[in-house]
């Protein structure tokens, strides 16, 4: 895994943040680049509490892509839950938060994309509000 650090977290949870805002929807780049925003911003989040300078400070605390495993350490309120979901395939799959990059990135559509959405546009909003 590359070491980044938390500056640039920030950073590439704002840019993408921006770039998604400007896509229309539904589109898969849309959501796998707020995916990706969300991301960056809960692992920054993560550092500034930890007064981590890059990733290898947080060890194995840094979750990869389990948005819901940071969500959880960084002890979030239950309006920031991120619901598991299935795939809407002729044989459906399972889809747990950590695995809705993949999802986005190979466009696979996905059961209650809208309410994944708004899932992680809460998040974006206490993100917005914590990296002030």
């Amino acid at each position: 895994m590359l070491t980044a650090t938390r500056r640039g977290l920030e950073r590439a949870h704002r840019e993408h943040a921006w770039v998604a805002q400007e896509l229309p929807p539904p589109a898969a780049s849309r959501h796998l680049l707020l995916v990706y925003a969300v991301e960056c911003g809960l692992k920054a989040a993560l550092m500034r509490r930890e007064r981590a300078a890059d990733t290898r400070q947080l060890g194995v605390r840094n979750h990869g892509h389990d948005l819901r495993a940071f969500v959880k350490e960084l002890r979030l309120p239950r309006q920031y839950v991120l619901s598991s979901t299935r795939t809407r395939q002729d044989e459906p799959q399972p889809v747990e938060p950590r695995q809705l990059h993949e999802a986005f990135r190979y466009g696979i559509r996905l059961d209650g994309e809208e309410r994944i959405q708004e899932e992680l546009d809460r998040i974006m909003s206490w993100l917005r509000r914590e990296l002030l």
